[in-house]
């Protein structure tokens, strides 16, 4: 769930900055989509609901940024919130009312401090509740209308401290499996601390980094 918070967080700092940096000026609405009795959830709802946003703000000539995160209630039943930028004097309209969520009831409203407002959403819901197996497997949390940039700059203020020490922020970067991470075009490296369980809890150990840690980009 840490890496939840700094994902979202991260996201949505660098999409302040982007706007702020080129003196755009804008607004957020806070948009939280919930699902009515006997609809089951789909990991596609959310996709043509965002599909939707982008095609009407595509229609209208302006750009649209977000960042989104999926929670449960304590009863087990899924739905988002959704951070939306617009740029300031527009509104656009409510999801259920214009056909882009028909699962539900959505709701939504501007937030003074946008960062600060996804903040309380961010770590929320550590674990499954009863009745999420249909569910699991699920992302927790994306955004969009970050641009190439802003998806590394996203990706290294979220990476591992050990790592940010010691590959500069905007250079490229790539998360792979195990541990991995590829740095530029020309080499990966793992973690070099390892982890085990130890009873209810982990252990992390400083293995620095062996011959088999570093490998050329083939």
């Amino acid at each position: 769930m840490q890496r939840v918070r700094r994902g979202l967080l991260s996201a949505a700092a660098v999409i302040e900055e982007q706007l702020q940096s080129h003196g755009v000026r804008y607004r957020a609405a806070m948009v939280t989509t919930t699902y009515r009795n006997g609809v089951s959830w789909s990991p596609l709802h959310l996709t043509v609901s965002l599909r939707a946003l982008k095609e009407w703000a595509r229609r209208r000539g302006i750009w649209v940024k977000y960042v989104w995160r999926l929670e449960f209630t304590q009863r087990g039943v899924p739905h988002y919130h959704v951070l939306v930028w617009l740029p300031r004097g527009r509104t656009m309209p409510l999801w259920d009312k214009r056909g882009w969520w028909p699962h539900g009831m959505t709701n939504a409203q501007w937030a003074q401090r946008p960062v600060g407002y996804m903040a309380k959403y961010a770590a929320k819901g550590a674990d499954w509740p009863p009745g999420t197996a249909a569910t699991r497997g699920a992302r927790w949390f994306g955004a969009g209308g970050l641009g190439a940039e802003g998806r590394l700059r996203a990706l290294w203020r979220c990476a591992p401290r050990w790592l940010r020490d010691c590959w500069p922020q905007g250079e490229p970067l790539k998360r792979l499996a195990s541990s991995w991470w590829r740095l530029g075009t020309f080499c990966e490296l793992r973690s070099p601390w390892a982890a085990e369980l130890v009873g209810d809890g982990v252990r992390f150990t400083w293995r620095g980094w062996p011959p088999d840690s570093v490998r050329a980009v083939a």
